[in-house]
Order: structure tokens, then sequence, then C-alpha cells
């Protein structure tokens, strides 16, 4: 039986668990490998500051990060493709905006998007004058 892409990333740094925070670090902010450098979207992020940020001292910094592309080739993919998202839910009280945050008890169900459209319309909740025209 094969490993799915998430069983064969956990493998690999299941045994170097400094390594595994900073690929969970990684993957939480859609940080990117690229040519053995760490960007969050273009922003190059220095190998101290990812260290820290990870939890541990300078012998947990990513090594040019050479085990986030490792010898796993979905590590490669998987790094490489990675890009940060914008999440709105904490800044739209600030801004004076609403949010919807979705989280559904079952990812697979299908029909997820149609009904919270529906809820929405069904709320009466429009879009505020000129927005997305």
């Amino acid at each position: 039986m094969s490993q799915t892409y998430v069983e064969q990333i956990a493998n690999y740094f299941g045994r170097y668990p400094s390594q595994a925070k900073v690929a969970k670090l990684l993957l939480e902010n859609g940080m990117r490998v690229s040519e053995g450098r760490i960007y969050c979207g273009e922003v190059e992020v220095a190998d101290v500051s990812l260290g820290r940020a990870a939890g541990g001292g300078p012998e947990d910094r990513p090594r040019r990060h050479r085990d986030h592309r490792g010898p796993v080739p979905i590590c490669r993919r998987c790094f490489a493709a990675l890009r940060p998202t914008l999440l709105l839910r904490d800044v739209a009280p600030v801004m004076g905006w609403s949010a919807i945050e979705i989280i559904p008890s079952n990812a697979t169900t299908t029909g997820i998007v149609a009904d919270v459209t529906t809820v929405i319309s069904n709320a009466g909740i429009k879009y505020p004058p000129g927005a997305g025209r």
C-alpha cells in the first residue's frame, strides 16, 4: 500500500524533530522554498528569524533548507508551491468590516459552498454599495 503525500512528508520529518518544527512553520504560513532560500510571498525570510519563530536555537535553523527539499520528491514539490493567503477574520473588526469564516464539520461533504451561499442569500446579506462591481 502506497503512502499519501502527507504521510510521506510526515515520515520524512519524523526523523528530524527540529526540522519538523520548521516544516510546520512553513506550512502554517505558506512560506515556500526556492533554490535553498525561504520566502513569504516574494520576501526572503532570514534563517535566524525562521529558527527563532520555530522555537529553536541556532542549531535548529534550517540549513540552507536542504531538508525541506529533501530526498522525497513530494517535499520538493510541496514546499516549492506554497503561497501565503490572506485571512480577514482577525483584521475585519479592526477595519470595521464583516467577515464570515466557514469551518465545515466534514470538508469532504459536497455542496458546502452552495449551502453557505444559500444561508447568506436567505439572510438578505448583500454586498456594500459599489463593492465587487
